[in-house]
């Protein structure tokens, strides 16, 4: 097997919309684990705000 290129473990990102009253915290990532190896391609596909960007 060939070594990973990019490694991901247990990422996580929240944040919090102060612009609510209370501000509310959004968790957008939660426990993302991703092995991507040289060579190989990705695709990232999903709906709006689910994190893709922030991936």
């Amino acid at each position: 097997m060939s070594e990973n290129f990019i490694e991901i473990k247990d990422l996580r990102f929240s944040y919090i919309n102060d612009l609510e009253d209370p501000p509310v915290k959004t968790e957008v990532l939660k426990g993302v684990t991703l092995n991507i190896r040289k060579g190989e391609f990705l695709a990232v596909l999903g709906h709006n705000g689910s994190g893709k960007s922030t991936l």
